[in-house]
């Protein structure tokens, strides 16, 4: 199955405060930046829920007590990869917020061009960002002429769709030369501009054989358009996942292959190459896309955050990332370093050994979450049942141990515990010194005496909260005081959990 779409409609935790907006022409556009934020706070086409928690405040005009949890989850928005998202249009009749699984194809139907365009809101265009990305990066990054993309992808042909989300519609494109490209063209919200902005500042530092490159961006007649590398092979996801389950294409030797790529990535990302470190801030495996020979690339640097040396953490009050893939520390204290990259990668190593989601509800309590069913397996050597049925034996026992390690190691609930990616990457290539180090590792409790020193990581709540009906794609963004609020202390806001 491909990924799931949330809401298109928004959602506000301060009802009787939200004020009414009116499109306008693009004739006329408005001198005032902020509107476009005003604008998406009344209507917004990506709608994530902010969670406003205050220290004294027990409840708002949104009454929680009045709506399940369930249906709190199902109305969050989902995230997609940049190039090849694998996203799912509504159902026909569904609710367009509780009910929006129904697959997309390539000949999913074309929105309206006019749903991609700013021109209709009350924004000033071009915005001063990005008008600084074109003095920025013009010399090193192709400026594509709207009319040039809709030439390039048949005027946005269903043809020539591959991919839709709920946040933009990629297409791919054949530019002049005969080359492709993928290209995305992204639905209006504050969001889209910082997201933009952030994916082109980011990607154009790094190069990267194992990083999706920008071909170049456009910001003409009132859209935001992205132009990369086309990957032919689509996304990890759709790999492991899709209606072939990966059976086709994922043997054994391809799978180690792609998890040593993504960790390359990740190194050079934390370490090398760049003048600050890059956290990525959403690996997935929907996130990970393939080329023909199935070497993996990393793509979707929108929530990509640079640290340098001497602040190499950050805490953040709006949270935003993958159910499944985010880090306890993050989702529970808004605490950001590197280590979250190393757990998201952990989780996707599991999915590469196992074929399981990061989220499956309607398992067996306790084996929902992917972390949650397989450390278990991971500390009583039961690998075997780790592994993905559909490679039967046809694996490398080495290999494995070794994909198995990182995972354990990756996935720990202290960050502290976590080994850097410098150090996964040479676990994953073999290193026999490595190798040692983890095998000692894997049993030395450091992970437990982590957590009893430190912080309450609320890992249970974390993973509670993952369960309530909420796909491995739904994204969360939570806005809070300066007081670091748990996932308990926010849950208990709620008497209903239907």
């Amino acid at each position: 199955m491909t990924a799931t779409e949330r809401s298109s409609s928004a959602v506000s935790t301060e009802a009787e405060d939200s004020p009414k907006y009116t499109a306008r022409t693009a004739e006329t556009p408005s001198s005032s930046p902020m509107s476009l934020r005003r604008m998406v706070e009344g209507r917004s086409d990506r709608c994530h829920l902010h969670r406003r928690i205050f220290r004294h405040q027990r409840s708002s005009s949104f009454e929680w007590a009045k709506i399940s949890m369930v249906q709190w989850a199902m109305r969050l928005p989902s995230r997609y990869t940049s190039v090849h998202p694998d996203g799912k249009p509504l159902k026909p009749g569904a609710s367009p917020r509780l009910n929006c699984d129904s697959e997309t194809e390539s000949t999913a139907a074309v929105e309206p061009e006019s749903m991609f365009s700013f021109a209709f809101y009350d924004v000033a265009w071009p915005p001063s960002e990005l008008e600084s990305l074109r003095e920025k990066y013009s010399s090193v990054c192709r400026m594509f002429s709207y009319e040039e993309l809709k030439l390039a992808t048949s005027n946005y042909s269903p043809d020539m769709l591959i991919g839709k989300g709920g946040t933009s519609q990629v297409f791919k494109a054949q530019l002049d030369g005969g080359t492709f490209a993928a290209i995305k063209i992204l639905k209006p919200s504050v969001d889209a501009i910082h997201e933009f902005v952030t994916e082109v500042e980011t990607v154009t530092s790094l190069q990267h054989e194992n990083i999706v490159a920008l071909r170049g961006f456009s910001f003409e007649n009132y859209n935001l358009v992205l132009a990369y590398d086309y990957m032919p092979r689509g996304s990890l996801d759709k790999a492991l996942h899709g209606k072939n389950d990966g059976t086709e294409f994922l043997v054994w030797e391809r799978r180690i292959k792609i998890a040593i790529d993504i960790a390359r990535a990740l190194e050079f990302l934390h370490l090398g190459g760049v003048t600050q470190s890059v956290i990525h801030g959403d690996v997935k495996s929907s996130n990970i896309l393939l080329s023909e020979d199935f070497g993996a690339r990393l793509c979707d640097f929108g929530l990509a955050k640079r640290v340098s040396a001497s602040t190499p953490h950050l805490t953040c009050t709006d949270i935003t990332g993958t159910f499944g893939y985010m880090a306890p520390e993050y989702f529970s204290h808004g605490e950001v370093n590197e280590k979250i990259d190393v757990y998201a990668f952990g989780v996707v190593l599991l999915e590469i050994v196992s074929g399981r989601r990061p989220i499956t509800p309607g398992s067996a309590k306790g084996q929902e979450s992917l972390v949650g069913w397989a450390k278990p397996l991971l500390s009583s050597g039961g690998i075997k049942h780790l592994v993905d049925p559909f490679l039967g034996n046809d694996y490398d026992c080495d290999e494995m141990e070794r994909m198995t390690l990182a995972a354990s190691l990756c996935t720990r609930t202290s960050w502290h515990s976590r080994p850097e990616m410098s150090l996964v990457l040479k676990l994953l290539q073999g290193d026999d010194e490595t190798m040692g180090w983890a095998r000692s590792a894997s049993f030395d409790g450091s992970d437990e005496e982590a957590i009893a020193a430190g912080p309450d990581l609320n890992m249970q709540s974390h993973l509670s909260l993952a369960l309530l009906g909420v796909d491995a794609d739904d994204t969360l963004s939570r806005c809070s005081s300066t007081e670091r609020t748990s996932a308990d202390g926010y849950w208990s806001r709620s008497s209903s959990f239907d």
